[in-house]
């Protein structure tokens, strides 16, 4: 069965699947802000890395395995792109380029 979703409404599904992702933890040293997969141990030490911000050079580093399930769920062609905006929009920074 295919369902018609209205752009709007899948704009607000994509980022409230971003926002969920926050739970993993979010760390902001130095000149980074880090977003950590959700841990049960909780343990930012063996947490593996979601997303990552340098602003001394402008890199946003997205797990690659991410965004590849980010284009499954939603298959629309840019969700590079929409994460990049997701994240200048979340945190106040702009994005010079991203990395996975």
């Amino acid at each position: 069965m295919k369902y018609i979703v209205p752009q709007d409404r899948l704009k607000s599904l994509m980022t409230s699947y971003l926002d969920d992702k926050l739970v993993g933890g979010v760390s902001e040293v130095d000149t980074f802000i880090v977003i950590y997969y959700y841990d049960l141990n909780d343990d930012y030490n063996d947490s593996e890395v979601l997303m990552e911000f340098d602003s001394e050079d402008g890199r946003l580093y997205v797990d690659k395995s991410f965004i590849d399930t980010f284009d499954k769920l939603f298959p629309f062609g840019k969700s590079q792109l929409f994460i990049e905006e997701w994240f200048e929009h979340k945190f106040g920074v702009e994005i010079e380029y991203v990395e996975s």
